[in-house]
């Protein structure tokens, strides 16, 4: 009975994508981790995205929360990328804004920031404002790791 459970998972398994390659992104890492600690009260999770030239889809470069790391973006993350929009999402009492990286109107990346607060109009500015602040200084990267 067992072998039978293993084996209707296995087409599940074999069709989810592999995580990406583990990569390090130290000069984002650092860029994450200040501004975080920048806005300790507020931040709840502030990760970085971007699509590598040799890879199909976007990936966490830099995160507060150490699981997202080399992974793959979520939906959302994808679709800011795409669109050059933000995204913003309720998150069981968190604001979840996921903001586009724009250079020369195309999105090279994207900041996801999740904040705390009491007013949603007050979550949204301070993540409006939190991811602005992350996406000068990654323009301000040179050379981009990405």
């Amino acid at each position: 009975m067992r072998i039978h459970a293993l084996l209707l998972l296995l087409p599940l398994v074999a069709c989810s994508p592999a995580a990406p390659e583990v990569r390090s992104f130290p000069a984002v890492d650092k860029i994450v981790s200040d501004t975080a600690a920048s806005y300790d009260e507020l931040v709840v999770r502030l990760t970085v995205h971007a699509k590598l030239e040799d890879e199909s889809r976007s990936r966490v470069l830099a995160s507060t929360a150490p699981e997202k790391r080399n992974r793959w973006s979520d939906e959302e993350d994808e679709r800011a990328l795409e669109s050059g929009q933000p995204v913003i999402l309720d998150e069981g009492g968190f604001l979840d804004y996921t903001a586009p990286v724009l250079e020369n109107g195309t999105a090279i990346a994207v900041v996801g920031v999740t904040v705390r607060g009491d007013e949603r109009a007050a979550m949204e500015a301070n993540a409006k404002a939190i991811a602005d602040e992350v996406a000068k200084a990654i323009l301000a990267l040179s050379p981009r790791p990405f």
